[in-house]
């Protein structure tokens, strides 16, 4: 934060970094996803100005999170004493699903900063990805390769999603194009929230 306020205006944070359920550790998946989302908002929250924009990765698994008001609470103040403890009562002791609870967490987030932001002129979205072909996806395929098939198959443009298709959204969103564009979430998963909403009513 020091070298960035030394060295020039901050234009933009894009924070990638994250785990998934192959982790197996709960509190590890909430602290990497979720706590560590709000330290870095916050700190750079600092060095925004007008024009400046934060992008969070979530996933469309955090639109998987059934709406419900204590633990939505507990994720919207991650830092808060108890939050973990009271998210993890809700998640069956499941890694994959402290993953869905964490990532809609992040996406919380972005609605909890964006009053905050606007007050600086500047923005805070999130991005959802689908099931793209990175190192970690790769390996959830291995896992649990049935889930991951039926997730291809009922996604309209019939394939998972590459790097390049959620680095040109963000590079849309960092971009003054995107300048209306905050306090949401963006959806890049080919359409298959569509079909998987439908086979679940």
């Amino acid at each position: 934060m020091k070298f960035t306020a030394e060295n020039g205006s901050f234009k933009a944070l894009v924070h990638t970094a994250g785990v998934s359920g192959t982790v197996k550790d709960l509190k590890k998946i909430y602290d990497i996803d979720l706590v560590a989302s709000e330290i870095l908002v916050d700190a750079f929250y600092d060095l925004a100005t007008e024009n400046s924009v934060a992008v969070l990765l979530s996933s469309m698994m955090g639109h998987d999170v059934a709406p419900n008001a204590e633990y939505y609470k507990a994720l919207m103040n991650p830092q808060e004493s108890g939050s973990f403890e009271t998210v993890s009562r809700f998640v069956g002791g499941s890694s994959d699903v402290m993953y869905n609870f964490a990532k809609r967490g992040v996406q919380l987030l972005i609605q909890k900063n964006a009053n905050k932001w606007g007050q600086k002129r500047a923005r805070i979205v999130s991005v959802s990805p689908g099931v793209i072909e990175t190192p970690m996806a790769l390996k959830a395929a291995e896992e649990h390769p049935e889930r991951m098939e039926m997730i291809k198959k009922a996604t309209p443009l019939q394939r998972n999603g590459k790097p390049e298709d959620i680095a040109d959204v963000v590079h849309f969103l960092v971009s003054d194009k995107a300048r209306f564009i905050t306090g949401t979430d963006i959806l890049v998963v080919g359409g298959v929230m569509l079909n998987i909403k439908t086979n679940k009513s």
